[in-house]
């Protein structure tokens, strides 16, 4: 009895149901958040009833908010009333596999761990980089980004002689 939203926002396939739920019981508007395709990662669901679910919060929202072109499109399909985007997501539409090996850039037969993204201490780069002191030497660490901590990141691995590894 004391709910008294103006605006409710549900984020991803279960904050969708939730929001989609409230947004009825509290006669609110109710924002989708569309972050990725549920069904191609986690399947239909038994009866297909994740499907049935994925196409019905963009209909079911006053407003489907889109991180990708790719989402934009299924929610129209699906029969979103309005959308928005906010391209923040993959478009895998907009890679292509060049050639099915491994690129020659990295040394032949090692094993790499990958990290794209802002490099950051208070991301945990610090246990990252120090988790590369146990793993086997034909482990390769590559980390693709920059941010506040890369200075320090940089100074870390050299403090611990991970420069071949890292």
């Amino acid at each position: 009895e004391s709910f008294n939203a103006d605006i409710i926002v549900g984020v991803g396939f279960w904050g969708g149901i939730a929001g989609a739920l409230l947004s009825k019981i509290a006669d609110t508007p109710f924002i989708y958040d569309y972050t990725d395709p549920y069904t191609e990662l986690s399947g239909l669901g038994p009866f297909r009833v994740y499907y049935s679910i994925e196409k019905f919060l963009p209909r079911a929202s006053d407003l489907t908010v889109c991180v990708s072109y790719t989402l934009y499109d299924k929610a129209k399909s699906y029969g979103a009333k309005r959308i928005e985007i906010i391209p923040n997501g993959f478009e895998p539409e907009r890679f292509t596999l060049k050639n099915q090996g491994k690129s020659q850039c990295f040394p032949i037969g090692k094993k790499i761990v990958l990290y794209v993204g802002q490099v950051s201490r208070s991301y945990g780069f610090d246990i990252f980089i120090e988790s590369a002191l146990y793993v086997p030497d034909n482990v390769l660490y590559v980390i693709v980004g920059s941010g506040p901590g890369a200075r320090e990141v940089r100074a870390l691995v050299e403090n611990l002689h991970l420069n071949n590894k890292i």
